[in-house]
């Protein structure tokens, strides 16, 4: 039975609780008013008999006296009767007076006490002690209590029988009342068991009638889900039939659905905007499709198959059209064919940036030249087609100074530059030939026939001089070269890249040689590739090793008696290259970068190391050379001030040496960055003068300075007089412009006495000093050691190109 049942009877069975309990009150009450009333019957007879013989006796004592002739107190006498009389009257009044009446006699000895004592109360008033009339009254009196005292003890066997009478009574009711309360209780019981039985059938009832109602609301509940996802089907299906009209009518493609004999029946918005016919006009109209390659497409659908392609029209409006057309048969569930399906896509814009693509990953943007993924390509295909006995060449060029150009002039500029060579390039080579971007500023020219090297000569002399010629860009007018190795195939070469190694390799020949020129490759350039590689990762970490020193060669006046400066010199302490001449390894560590760092290097300690010797001599001025790579960074103004003022060096007593090719390939950033330090107070003097293309206009460009007549001159002073004269005129010309003029390689006395009768300034050679180390030029032209450099923190060309 279910706890609800339960709950259900809690109120009957409270009832019959209540009755029960009832009951047994009942049964309870009247069992203590039997006990009461025994109680009550017993204490009131027993009290009656011993008060009413008690006081009979005392008045009968009271009376004797008195019949004897004692005295005796009348109050007494008085008080005794009273309550003798009290007694006599209350014992017929009241439960206990009925019993008294109800005796045998009790009436006649009621009525017979009071008698007596209505005759003695009289008499006792009026007669004295020892009156004969008292003993009659005495023996009435004796009788009478004798009387009371009989109908006393009746009362009380009477009482006693009444009692047990009712004890009778009361058992009977007792045994009764017990009885019902046993059939209550039997009979709530058997209520309770036959409404415990009702409730298990009513529970069957309606557990039976609760499953019933689930199956039927579950049943309900498949029969609504099942409606829902009927509702959902149909909801779904509606939404994917209208996503599929919209999705047709926005569909970029044209789509046609024909009859099995191509009638048309739908055409969505697409098709009607390509073909400019409306849907309206075209429905009931033949679809017409181009044939590709001879198959017709609508016939193929018709028999059961599919087509699907890239066809190219004819546009109204002329050039070329692609179109991405496919054709299928759309069945009916028993297989018939009941329509064609034909979708058209518009593919003449994917196929133009497929043909971007293409260009783009075989030709170069900015020039529009091949690139260099096309230019191997024909090279392998070149040296692949060669016959024997013929051969080919690979010309792999770098153009010099474009660096400086693109830093100091702009990228515009720089692309500017890289696509008229480009164009000078492709004008100056055959048609058969091909000219290639290879990468920044290197280009590769394939030519795929040559009768002989003479021919290869020819060419790359045509594009030097085209390339040679002044570039006009705006307000910029700039010159260019090139240097440039050549490798012949199958001579140097049987695949692409074997034989680009070895034209690079040549070039950079050319590069170390000085540039602007032309080299074919040999085994001794292979050899010296490999030397060069070693050389710059020597260099790499030549600082980090402490492998370079510095050198001091003084500098005199005209008469060679006065120090006036200093030309600092950087010496490499490699034992494995200690016979690599100087100027090698200088112009490798300036095309590798390694100069930028090194330069910095030798410009903070010739500066630390100067700085003391001012002290001592404040005329005296440091001479530093400075590299092209050097001066073309963006920073260098402010990174020469940033060593001057760490090391206390004024800047007046600094000169920085440049070339003259470094002025000749000036692009306005050179000139720039030499105004900033003179501004601040540094001096430049030009370096080699005489051995490159000087021009008055480049030296007319220097507010002010000094110029280095080349050691070359110097030595030929005595033996020729061509060279007094180009001393003599520069000179002349040096004073002209207000610059000073420094001779180097002075090594005889006669090639003083030359210099100074003609006015040269300043004398540099051997005939004064060697080239020394610093402690040594200290002893020797300041008259005391130097003070110790401050120590420098060394930084790995990596880390400071990083910076």
């Amino acid at each position: 039975m279910s706890r609800r049942s339960l709950l259900a009877y809690v109120p009957l069975l409270a009832a019959v609780l209540v009755l029960v309990l009832g009951l047994f009150t009942v049964l309870l009450g009247l069992r203590s008013q039997q006990i009461e009333q025994r109680r009550d019957f017993r204490d009131d007879l027993i009290y009656f008999a011993a008060q009413f013989s008690r006081e009979a006796n005392v008045f009968e004592r009271l009376f004797a006296a008195a019949a004897r002739g004692e005295r005796i107190d009348p109050e007494a006498m008085s008080v005794a009767f009273d309550v003798l009389w009290s007694r006599v009257g209350g014992a017929f009044q009241g439960a206990l007076g009925k019993v008294y009446r109800e005796l045998p006699d009790g009436e006649a000895t009621a009525l017979a006490g009071r008698a007596l004592l209505a005759e003695i109360e009289p008499v006792l008033a009026s007669v004295g002690p020892g009156d004969p009339a008292l003993a009659p009254l005495q023996a009435r009196l004796l009788l009478l209590i004798e009387r009371l005292n009989n109908l006393v003890r009746e009362a009380s066997r009477f009482q006693q029988a009444q009692v047990e009478a009712r004890r009778d009574t009361f058992e009977s009711s007792y045994a009764r009342a017990l009885l019902m309360l046993g059939a209550a209780v039997l009979a709530g019981a058997l209520l309770v068991l036959l409404l415990l039985r009702r409730q298990r059938a009513l529970d069957a009832l309606r557990r039976e009638l609760e499953a019933h109602v689930a199956e039927r609301t579950a049943a309900l509940a498949r029969v609504n889900a099942d409606l829902r996802e009927e509702i959902n089907w149909r909801r779904r299906a509606h939404e994917a039939i209208r996503k599929l009209s919209l999705a047709l009518e926005q569909s970029p493609a044209a789509v046609v659905i024909t009859d099995p004999d191509g009638v048309i029946e739908y055409v969505n918005a697409r098709y009607a905007q390509a073909s400019g016919q409306s849907a309206l006009a075209a429905v009931g109209t033949r679809l017409v499709l181009a044939h590709a390659g001879g198959v017709d497409p609508l016939a193929r659908a018709r028999a059961g198959g599919s087509w699907q392609g890239e066809v190219q029209l004819d546009s109204a409006g002329g050039g070329e059209r692609w179109q991405n057309l496919s054709v299928a048969p759309v069945r009916a569930d028993d297989g018939r064919i009941t329509h064609l399906l034909v979708i058209q896509e518009d593919i003449t814009r994917r196929k133009h940036d497929e043909s971007q693509l293409l260009w783009r990953a075989h030709y170069d943007e900015l020039t529009g030249l091949p690139n260099r993924v096309l230019a191997l390509d024909r090279l392998g295909q070149a040296m692949r087609s060669i016959e024997r006995g013929a051969r080919g060449a690979l010309l792999f060029l770098d153009l010099d100074n474009f660096k400086a150009i693109n830093d100091r002039l702009g990228h515009d500029v720089g692309d500017r530059v890289l696509r008229e060579v480009a164009g000078r390039l492709g004008g100056a080579v055959r048609a058969e030939d091909t000219v290639a971007r290879f990468g920044g500023d290197e280009f590769l020219v394939v030519l795929p026939r040559i009768d002989d090297a003479l021919e290869v000569e020819r060419i790359i002399e045509r594009m030097s001089k085209a390339v040679a010629e002044p570039l006009r860009l705006g307000e910029h007018e700039l010159f260019t070269g090139f240097s440039l190795g050549a490798a012949l195939f199958p001579d140097d070469g049987r695949e692409p890249y074997a034989l680009l190694k070895a034209a690079d390799t040549a070039m950079y020949a050319v590069k170390a040689e000085g540039r602007a020129g032309f080299r074919f490759y040999t085994g001794r350039l292979n050899q010296l590739a490999h030397e060069r590689a070693r050389i710059e990762s020597a260099l790499r970490v030549a600082l980090v090793r402490n492998e370079f020193m510095l050198v001091y060669q003084p500098v005199f006046d005209a008469g060679g008696k006065a120090l006036v400066g200093a030309e600092a010199l950087l010496r490499w302490r490699n034992p494995e290259f200690a016979e690599v001449p100087v100027d090698r390894w200088i112009r490798i560590a300036e095309e590798s970068g390694a100069i930028v760092e090194i330069g910095d290097w030798v410009l903070r300690r010739a500066c630390e190391e100067a700085a003391a010797w001012v002290d001592a001599q404040p005329s005296l001025r440091i001479s530093v050379n400075l590299s092209a790579r050097q001066l073309r960074e963006n920073h260098f103004p402010g990174r020469v001030l940033e060593i001057l003022a760490g090391s206390r060096l004024p800047p007046a007593n600094l000169v920085l040496e440049i070339t003259e090719r470094l002025l000749l390939a000036d692009d306005g950033g050179t000139r720039e960055a030499i105004a900033t330090l003179e501004g601040a107070g540094v001096r430049f003097a030009i370096d080699d003068f005489g051995t490159g293309y000087s021009s008055l206009a480049m030296l007319k460009r220097l507010p002010s300075g000094m110029l280095k007549l080349d050691r070359s001159f110097i030595a030929d002073l005595e033996r020729d007089a061509s060279s007094g004269a180009l001393v003599e005129g520069a000179i002349t010309m040096a004073r002209a412009l207000g610059m000073k003029v420094v001779a180097e390689g002075v090594e005889t006395e006669a090639q003083r006495a030359f210099l100074a009768t003609h006015g040269c300034d300043f004398l540099q050679g051997w005939l004064f000093s060697r080239a020394v180390a610093a402690a040594d030029f200290a002893a020797r032209f300041i008259g005391r050691p130097p003070r110790p450099a401050r120590a420098l923190v060394v930084v790995p060309i990596a880390d400071a190109v990083r910076r």
